[in-house]
């Protein structure tokens, strides 16, 4: 599969489906030339189509007992939706980060604020926990603890390698 083929299925049907979720998963190529394509050319409905497919599949494990989503899947996601710069994004990359503990553990916290730490931290004050989960408490704690300096290197293009962001 093509990004230009999944995009064009997305753009007919307005979904995503579990065939797409785990051609990304299981594509290194496709995630590369996602990447790259995001890079030129900003689709943020897409990706937030498949971010959001690819949390409620992760999540699923839990009610049906199936193979999920990876935890990497979902920092690639949440990496290429931060590319957009939308301060709103930064809670849907905390509600991907929320799903359970290992994506947690995966999607960095760096993630939240890809539109500015003071711009995320304002708007993040402003929004309700989600299932008792603080954005604002935990990004602040992060930022208390300098998880935010250095920012202009962990964004860095060179940290994509073989279709992950590391």
């Amino acid at each position: 599969m093509t990004v230009e083929e999944l995009l064009s299925r997305y753009s007919a049907t307005n979904t995503i489906t579990e065939d797409d979720i785990a051609e990304i998963q299981d594509s290194e190529n496709l995630r590369w030339d996602l990447y790259n394509y995001i890079l030129l050319h900003k689709n943020r409905n897409f990706i937030l189509a498949i971010l959001h497919k690819m949390t409620k599949l992760r999540a699923k494990v839990w009610e049906e007992n199936v193979l999920p989503v990876n935890a990497d899947s979902i920092m690639f996601a949440s990496y290429l939706l931060g590319l957009h710069g939308q301060v709103e994004d930064s809670l849907e990359i905390w509600k991907a980060k929320i799903t359970d503990f290992d994506t947690h553990c995966a999607v960095d916290i760096e993630l939240i604020v890809f539109a500015g730490v003071d711009e995320t931290l304002t708007y993040l004050e402003k929004q309700e926990p989600i299932n008792g989960f603080d954005a604002f408490e935990y990004a602040t704690g992060c930022y208390k603890a300098g998880s935010f300096e250095g920012l202009e290197n962990y964004f860095k293009p060179e940290r994509f390698v073989h279709g992950y962001y590391h």
